[in-house]
C-alpha cells in the first residue's frame, strides 16, 4: 500500500539548511530503500519507516481527508456521469418532464387600482345649484330642531349664515366635541364677519389652538369673512374655504333647499333623513 509522508532532512554540510522549506515529499513503503536527496545530491541513506496510513492535507481548507475515500467518491461520480450520458432517456435514467412555455411564468393578476381621493370630487356644475345661492331677505326658513342626543352645532346658529359656514370650516378634520368646546369663546371674540376681519390673527389662533392647524384656519376664516361681506358673489361655493360639506350645511340650515342636495357627511345625512321624514 502506497503512502505519502513528509520527512525533515538535515543537511550535514550546512547549519542553515533547515531554513526555508526543506520538507521533502517521499513515497515510503513498509520496508524499502529511500534515497534522500541532500542539497548537493551526494548522500544516499537507508531507513525503515513504519506504515503510515494514507492521508493528504487539503491546501484550501487545511483539513485532513482520507485519500482512499476521496478517490472512491471521485471515481463513483465520474462513472455515474458517464452512465447517465450514455443511457439518458432509458428507464434507468428517464428524461425530466418537459414544462410547457406558457406554464413556466406565473400569470400576472391585475389588482384593482385604488383611487387616492377619499372624497368625491366637487364638480363645477354642482357648485352652481339653486340651493347654494345667496339667501334672500324674504327667505324665512327655520330648520326644525332634530331632538338628537347630540344635536348638530349648526342648529343653534341658523339665523346667521356666516356662523353656519364658520362652524363647518372649524369641523373639518376635527371632532364635534373639540369644536363645541371652543365655539362659544370664538363667537365671543368674533360675533360676526366684520369683527372677525378686525381681530388680530394671533388672538384667533389662541382660541382655536386645540383644534390644530390654527394658523391655516385663522387665515381662511379672515379671508372668508372678507369675501362674505362683498356683494360680488352669487353662490356660496364661490367663497374661500367653502367645500361640499359647508355648502350642504348652508343649503339645509339657511336656504331651506335641503331636498336639492345629497350630503356626504354622516351627521348631515342623519339630519337630512330627519327632514325627509318630517317633510315627505
Amino acid at each position: 500500500m502506497e503512502s505519502k509522508h513528509y520527512l525533515n532532512v538535515d543537511n550535514p554540510f550546512s547549519k542553515c539548511a533547515c531554513k526555508g522549506n526543506h520538507l521533502r515529499k517521499i513515497e515510503v513503503e513498509q520496508e524499502c530503500k529511500v534515497r534522500v536527496l541532500s542539497r548537493f545530491f551526494h548522500k544516499v541513506e537507508e531507513c525503515k519507516v513504519e506504515h503510515i496510513p494514507q492521508r493528504v492535507v487539503s491546501r484550501s481548507t487545511k483539513s485532513i481527508e482520507d485519500l482512499d475515500l476521496y478517490r472512491y467518491q471521485s471515481e463513483k461520480v465520474s462513472r455515474e456521469c458517464v452512465n447517465k450520458r450514455e443511457h439518458e432517456g432509458t428507464d434507468s435514467y428517464p428524461l425530466p418532464p418537459k414544462i410547457p412555455k406558457d406554464s413556466r411564468k406565473r400569470p400576472k393578476v391585475e389588482k384593482p387600482r385604488k383611487s387616492k381621493r377619499k372624497t368625491k370630487p366637487f364638480l363645477k356644475a354642482d357648485r352652481c345649484r339653486e340651493a347654494y345661492k345667496r339667501k334672500t331677505l324674504d327667505n324665512n326658513w327655520v330648520p326644525p330642531p332634530s331632538g338628537f342626543e347630540f344635536p348638530l352645532l349648526q342648529e343653534h346658529h341658523f339665523h346667521d349664515p356666516w356662523r353656519v359656514i364658520v362652524i363647518c370650516m372649524l369641523l373639518n378634520r376635527t371632532l364635534g366635541k373639540q369644536t363645541k368646546q371652543v365655539l362659544d369663546n370664538f363667537f365671543e371674540l368674533c360675533p360676526d364677519a366684520e369683527t372677525c376681519m378686525q381681530v388680530k390673527r394671533e388672538e384667533i389662533e389662541e382660541v382655536i389652538k386645540t383644534l390644530g392647524f390654527q394658523v391655516k384656519r385663522s387665515r381662511s376664516l379672515q379671508r372668508f369673512s372678507r369675501e362674505y361681506l362683498t356683494e360680488t358673489w352669487t353662490y356660496v361655493t364661490e367663497l374661500h374655504g367653502v367645500g361640499k360639506y359647508a355648502a350642504d350645511g348652508y343649503a339645509m340650515f339657511c336656504t331651506g333647499k335641503w331636498d336639492e342636495v345629497v350630503p356626504d357627511d354622516y351627521k348631515l345625512n342623519e339630519y337630512w333623513n330627519f327632514l325627509h321624514e318630517r317633510h315627505p
